[in-house]
């Protein structure tokens, strides 16, 4: 039987492993707009990312389809996190991105 983390478990990992990585994991928030993603990840090669959080069988619903359509819209992804895999491989993308700038 597998077991899943919960999405508040998944969230807590990743701000976790951003912050040893030297990075921010803020909170989202922003009144009045719905469906905007969980987390902006600052990182110091002033990379900026934008994360949603889910567990794994949360879906995003029409509304985050939409404001997820506009950040690409306007250049930027939203990367949907919703298992431990998936925070790994958003974790090495982020730290290669890191070496290739020469930050660590």
């Amino acid at each position: 039987m597998t077991t899943y983390l919960s999405e508040s478990q998944l969230e807590e990992k990743l701000c976790k492993k951003i912050k040893e990585l030297g990075g921010m994991a803020l909170k989202f928030i922003s009144p009045g707009r719905a469906g905007v993603p969980d987390r902006i990840i600052l990182m110091p090669c002033r990379k900026i990312y934008f994360v949603e959080m889910k567990s794994p069988r949360g879906e995003i619903n029409p509304i985050q389809e939409y404001v997820f359509e506009k950040f690409k819209n306007l250049g930027f992804e939203v990367k949907i996190l919703n298992s431990d895999e998936k925070i790994k491989n958003f974790l090495q993308e982020i730290y290669n991105d890191q070496l290739q700038r020469k930050i660590f």
